[in-house]
């Protein structure tokens, strides 16, 4: 390879690194807004859970068209584990919030 060639490949892994630690910080803020929503709901503010779960939902949209960039299969994988466990946390703190909107 050439010196450009070299430069290229160095800036496309610098690239798919900084895309790898973007959605891994956007996954721990998703975490953190379901936790902080269940405990907002928990408290009896069903608003503030509310908001919490929306934040966390706009990051779950967010995060998917980032996995795409992803080339390494391990960070792939690791990443659409959590992706996969948020939506499962999602979900639940989403029923939480109909149930307590029902009673």
């Amino acid at each position: 390879m050439d010196e450009q060639e070299d430069r290229i490949a160095e800036l496309e892994s610098k690239t798919e690194q900084n895309s790898y630690e973007f959605i891994v910080a956007e996954l721990d803020v998703c975490f953190s807004s379901v936790k902080n929503g269940i405990r907002d709901l928990e408290s009896g503010n069903r608003e503030a859970a509310q908001k919490e779960s929306e934040k966390a939902e706009m990051g779950y949209k967010t995060v998917i068209g980032f996995v795409a960039r992803l080339g390494e299969e391990q960070q792939r994988a690791e990443v659409e584990k959590r992706w996969n466990e948020l939506r499962a946390r999602l979900d639940m703190l989403h029923s939480m919030l109909k149930d307590s909107a029902s009673e």
